[in-house]
């Protein structure tokens, strides 16, 4: 018998679930974050097949939190017992003998049956010959279950035993079993099932794999919680136990059913963790198939027919087991998904996910290690030593079975019966071409999507979802080989060669398992230090890719307490004014977070989403809440009948149209919504209440059935309020933990109104629901109706109260809906025809709220060389931008597709540029010549010399940058698009800001020694191409482009890099040398009279990754129209008139920048009388404030937005100067831009001079 675990391993498992709880939460923050969903629809059904798998992982760990094994009980009384083996037609004799011949060797007295469905004489012969009673019937009814049925009948023992015909029972059998009968109230002994057959093939290895944790740690823990279940097989029932429920129950799953019949009379049930038999698993894929959709389709029927009617019976813990069983077989919709997800995203050119790469990685690790080593932890408590490891044939039997899962649901829905015919024993398999093809079908769809998308569209995110193809196509693979391994094996036995390479290859297979049961061994033993580690690594991980001296301080979090309100403009209208909200939220300086709407059911168009009003609340930054009540009065056809009996008839699906109407008109706002289904169903007001002939149970019903078909319907985004009316029938009308999000409470005091005449306090009407067992679950409350009536007391003093009691009393409400009707008609005595709540000050809701210089000597100044002539390339008729998208691409948090790129330059060539200058190599070169080619844009090809060369002359550094250059230039040498080869970092300029003479000028003569070399080789390459080296325009211009031109004399023409105003412009015209503007600001530019050069304007649109955030684009970084482009189109746009922005900046307060501060900041905009506030000026504009935090050079590194309007109270952070503010103003389409640090300082700043 396996060992219970002691103290030690049991804290150390319950601390390993814990932390990988809290893995799976910090991974689920981050895939939920607005920032990451990419193509809403993929992206929804990523959710869901996370959810889902989030949801099985929990399960699992649900059954590993207690694992319990039960001391045998010491021998009491003498039982008779009867064991039953069954045989159908067409078994083999063979099996059935070996099973009687053992049952007859078990030591413990009893009596043998076989139950014979084929009234076999051969069968008779040999029951005579071992002595053991052979039975049959004649009316065949109800498959195994009918036939153990009638083997009771001719039978009286206390006990009986039910072995499948396939399992052969060890002589001691019996005796780890009867004494736990001792206990009157056990009704029935579960063991362990094993197989001797699972070493047959890849089928039978993997069916059995699938069993181990389930038979081991699994139900070792249901043993514990009272839900261990019969199986099947190996299984011993009192007789009087399964006379109470009318003998064995019948089905599909016969064996779930029998036990749930016994659970809910009250039967206890042990599991005795002990292999006490071994029989046959399935050993082909047609017999492994057929299994599978019996156990599916049975299991199905059970959750909606028998799990229903048996619901209330159940203890707590058995209702989650039952109810949750059936989710193993829905995971063939989740892999079916799973492999539907990178098909589409690869036809469609879409990707569900926006999220930097190593960010993914960084919070996917912790998660997966802590799956992985909680699941080898408790393979300490699987029954043998070979059950260890990954079972990854069991996954990839399970993968593969997807489709089977998916018709035996369906088969459910639609009714269809599937008989039950034992699975096949023998290892002769069918032609198996036909329950292959949904497998060859996803292997070619895969095919296919990868084949045309690599084609296509050759970038990282294509190829990582190509790589997820491919390991969904290895999945079928799988299938398709094991399907044919044993006709594969016949074959390689007929065939000596062949064979002994399998023997080859069976003996490296058995030292490779001998050394990896070692190293299971040492990972079990330090699981917990394992995951431990992981999380430090991340955390690690996550440190070193932050950049910037100072580390990003966390947000701090605060108690959420979201404020929301229902304020109707008229009597008889469910739906919340916005003006109303805008007026009260201006006059009394509140936000609300929440606006309460009511919909009543129906067909007629008021029934369904208002979509102007929720377009409203949620350009308010509010998230609606929809009251939806059900009457079916709005229903055509409904006339002249009683609104009863409602939820009777969602159940029956006589609004399944509506209901899937209305949840893919909420999937459709893409946005987060309150859904407040039949609130207060305890209320006689309602007709959905028991006055409607509607029962408890038939809302808890209805509740779960109208969330499945939201979920079927793809509305993840919906979350559910569940009400009740009063706290008495609060746990009565609860619809299940996992169907609900928030529980809403309706907090109102109706004084004189109420049906008792008295005023109540907030906290009276509330401790009621306070102390109930479901607020203790860390279910999140909102108060979805608050308010009193101003006849019964002080309104705001009420709510005052009321509020500072949620806070000090009743942490679990984190939201307050304040019901500011006018027109309630809902009056509980009927004392007047309705009830003014609306509140007359609103004040009171304010409450809510130095290195060694290197050794070299200088390098001699070399003769210059005769320039060629590049009138051609650098005249004026070049008119580019610099294209900067895909650089340090796994730093991105969103996929740019070829189709992106072919729409950028399509909008370029619009612009009137017909250059583009691009940073190389990169992994999305391919597709941007190839968009490029197809555009009609020419190409200035620029390489970046990475910052570490600023640092140290690191020669292997260096020499591995040089030769990734030069191959990169034969690669593309005979491309005709590709105008000079740049090198597009102005490196020895850079380094003043690195380094202190002498050291500096070391380190810049090393620098050009490489350079030269680099762009003579260059030369050799590609004679015929010019090659260029970019300079900063600044006050050492004139001579840093001399230095270069004298040192590296190859270099065909400078590109000027200029950002920053100059007082004196004419420096540029001075230059001796041939230069051409290889990034420049338009406004500089356009300002600039002579414009005979050719020109790259600063970058096409701004960009934030891992490395650093960009504003120099023409468009920002959700596309719109920056000042820079409109100075583009009024140049180079075929005279296109453009009405500019106005300009717009940044007013800082007058004071110091103290952490913790709140300061204003107002934002002023620029009109021809001035500069004015932009709160008095109307002009249409939105104004969005930002947060950048930059390196202490004032790079900017991460943007965050701080919120919207005119005027910021922006909380000054710790090391104010590594901070700035970035204001944005849009009409929508074009927006313009302010940068400012965040305090004025003492030396006065100096304005920029206009050229």
């Amino acid at each position: 018998m396996i060992k219970p675990p002691d103290k030690n391993q049991r804290r150390s498992l319950r601390l390993m679930i814990l932390i990988g709880i809290g893995c799976m939460a910090f991974f689920a923050y981050y895939l939920l974050q607005p920032a990451a969903r990419g193509y809403r629809p993929l992206y929804a059904l990523l959710i869901i097949t996370f959810a889902f798998t989030a949801a099985k992982v929990l399960y699992e760990w649900y059954h590993y939190w207690t694992i319990k094994i039960d001391t045998p009980p010491p021998p009491g009384k003498a039982f008779t017992v009867d064991i039953f083996t069954t045989f159908c037609a067409g078994e083999p004799y063979e099996m059935i003998v070996e099973t009687l011949e053992a049952i007859q060797a078990i030591t413990y007295p009893h009596q043998a049956y076989l139950c014979d469905e084929a009234d076999d004489p051969y069968l008779k012969d040999i029951c005579r010959k071992l002595g053991v009673h052979h039975v049959t019937r004649i009316e065949k009814v109800n498959a195994k279950a009918g036939n153990i049925n009638n083997a009771l009948r001719h039978s009286n023992g206390d006990l009986c035993v039910v072995l499948d015909p396939d399992h052969v029972p060890s002589p001691d059998f019996l005796d780890p079993i009867v004494n736990h009968f001792n206990n009157p109230e056990v009704g029935f002994v579960q063991i362990v099932q094993a197989y001797f057959n699972q070493d047959q093939g890849w089928i039978a290895k993997g069916a059995a794999q699938q069993t181990y944790q389930y038979y081991g740690p699994m139900m070792m823990t249901m043993n514990a919680y009272g839900t261990a279940q019969a199986i099947g097989a190996n299984c011993t029932f009192r007789r009087a136990a399964l006379d109470s429920i009318g003998g064995h129950a019948a089905g599909l799953a016969e064996d779930m059913h029998t036990s749930m019949q016994l659970h809910a009379k009250g039967w206890k049930s042990v599991y005795v963790p002990a292999v006490l038999s071994r029989g046959l698993v399935p050993a082909t894929l047609s017999a492994y198939y057929k299994q599978q959709l019996k156990w599916s389709r049975g299991v199905f029927e059970l959750l909606v027919t028998s799990y229903i009617t048996l619901f209330r019976k159940f203890t707590w813990r058995q209702k989650l087991h039952y109810g949750l069983v059936p989710m193993f077989y829905l995971s063939g919709f989740i892999y079916l998904l799973n492999f539907l997800i990178p098909i589409a995203a690869l036809f469609a050119d879409v990707y569900p996910l926006r999220m930097d790469f190593s960010v993914f990685a960084i919070v996917t690790v912790p998660f997966i290690m802590a799956v992985l080593l909680i699941r080898h932890f408790v393979q300490r408590w699987v029954m043998e030593d070979q059950e260890r490891g990954f079972h990854v044939i069991g996954g990839l039997l399970l993968i593969g079975t997807w489709w089977v899962f998916i018709v035996g649901f369906v088969y459910t829905i639609i009714r269809k019966k599937v008989p039950y015919i034992p699975t096949p024993k023998d290892d002769t398999e069918e032609r198996n071409l036909g329950i292959n093809l949904p497998n060859i079908a996803i292997l070619g769809l895969s095919v296919a999507a990868i084949g045309y998308s690599l084609y296509n569209d050759w970038n990282p995110f294509t190829i990582i979802m190509a790589g997820i193809c491919s390991i969904n196509c290895c999945f079928m693979v799988f299938m398709l080989m094991a399907s044919q391994q044993l006709q594969l094996r016949s074959y390689q036995n007929r065939h000596s060669g062949l064979s002994a390479v399998r023997n080859s290859i069976g003996e490296f297979k058995r030292k490779f398992w001998l050394f990896r049961r070692r190293i299971y061994s040492v990972v079990r033993t330090i699981s917990l230090p394992l995951m431990i580690a992981s999380i430090c690594l991340s955390y690690y991980a996550s440190k070193r890719a932050q950049e910037g001296d100072s580390p990003v301080l966390p947000p701090v979090h605060k108690n959420v307490l979201l404020s929301g309100i229902f304020d109707p403009a008229k009597a008889g209208d469910g739906l919340t004014a916005m003006s109303n909200v805008n007026h009260l939220q201006q006059g009394g300086k509140v936000h609300f977070d929440i606006v309460s709407v009511y919909l009543s059911w129906g067909d007629q168009p008021k029934c369904f989403v208002p979509a102007a009003l929720m377009d409203s609340i949620y350009r308010n930054n509010s998230t609606p809440m929809i009251t939806w009540e059900p009457w079916q009065n709005l229903f055509s056809g409904f006339a002249g009948q009683k609104d009863e009996s409602v939820f009777a008839h969602i159940l029956a699906g006589k609004y399944d149209d509506y209901i899937t109407r209305m949840a893919g008109q909420l999937r459709a706002l893409n946005r987060p919504v309150f859904l407040r289904f039949a609130h207060e169903a305890d209320n006689p007001a309602y007709p959905w209440s028991a006055a409607g002939k509607n029962t408890p149970e038939d809302f808890k019903a209805a509740w779960k059935y109208v969330h499945n078909l939201f979920i079927a319907n793809g509305a993840w985004n919906v979350t559910w309020v569940w009400n009740p009316w009063t706290p008495k029938a609060a746990e009565t009308y609860f619809p299940g933990y996992a169907y609900i999000d928030w529980i809403g409470i309706t907090g109102l005091n109706y004084g004189k109104y109420g049906i008792d005449g008295r005023s109540w306090s907030f906290k009276q009407i509330y401790m009621p629901y306070h102390r109930l067992k479901i607020m203790k679950w860390g279910i999140p409350v909102m108060i979805a109706e608050m308010g009193s009536v101003k006849e019964a007391v002080d309104q705001t003093a009420w709510l005052q109260a009321g509020i500072q009691s949620t806070r000090y009393s009743f942490p679990e409400i984190k939201g307050l809906v304040l019901f500011n009707s006018a027109f309630d008609q809902n009056v509980p005595n009927h004392s007047v025809a309705s009830i003014n709540w609306r509140q007359d000050n609103l004040a009171t809701l304010k409450s809510f709220g130095s290195a060694r210089p290197l050794q070299q000597q200088p390098i001699a100044a070399a003769p210059r060389n005769i320039p060629r002539s590049t009138a051609s390339i650098f005249s004026g008729d070049t008119k580019g931008v610099l294209y900067a998208k895909g650089q340090n691409w796994y730093g991105n948090t969103y996929a740019i597709t070829r189709r992106t790129i072919v729409n950028d330059f399509t909008a370029i060539r619009q612009a009137g540029l017909n250059t583009i200058k691009i940073y190389g190599p990169g992994i999305y070169d391919h597709i941007t010549l190839q968009a490029a080619r197809e555009t009609g844009l020419k190409v200035y090809y620029s390489f970046w010399v990475p910052d570490p060369a600023l640092q140290m002359a690191d020669s292997v550094y260096l020499a591995k940058l040089a030769r990734n250059i030069l191959s990169t230039v034969n690669d593309h040498k005979n491309n005709q698009l590709i105008q000079c080869w740049n090198i597009g970092s102005c490196t020895l300029q850079q380094m003043n800001d690195v380094y202190l003479q002498p050291e500096l000028f070391y380190r810049r003569q090393a620098y050009t020694t490489w350079l030269k070399n680099l762009v003579q080789q260059i030369k050799k390459a590609d004679p015929g191409r010019a090659v260029t080296v970019d300079v900063k325009v600044a006050g050492d211009m004139r001579r840093t482009v001399a230095q270069l031109h004298d040192q590296v004399p190859q270099i065909d023409a400078f590109g000027l890099v200029w950002k920053d105003r100059l007082k004196d412009s004419t420096l540029i015209g001075k230059l001796s040398v041939p230069y051409y503007f290889s990034n420049v600001n338009p406004d500089f530019y356009f300002q600039y009279k002579s414009l005979s050069t050719a020109a790259i304007l600063a970058n096409w649109q701004d960009q934030q990754t891992a490395s650093g955030v960009t504003f120099d684009g023409l468009k920002d970084m959700q596309g719109r129209s920056k000042l820079a482009f409109d100075e583009l189109i009024k140049h180079w746009g075929a005279g296109t008139h453009v009405n500019r922005l106005p300009e717009i900046k940044i007013l800082r307060p007058s004071a110091a920048t103290v952490p913790d501060d709140v300061l204003p900041y107002n934002a002023l905009v620029k009109d021809p009388g001035g500069w004015k506030f932009a709160q008095s000026v109307q002009n249409g504009l939105r104004f969005e404030w930002y947060q950048v935090r930059t390196d202490r050079w004032g790079t900017p590194l991460k943007m965050v937005h701080l919120g919207d309007g005119p005027l910021l109270n922006y909380k000054v952070p710790e090391n104010p100067r590594l901070y700035k503010l970035y204001l944005v103003a849009t009409d929508g389409q074009r927006v313009t831009t302010a940068y400012s640090i965040l305090n004025i300082p003492l030396q006065h700043e100096e304005v920029p001079v206009e050229d």
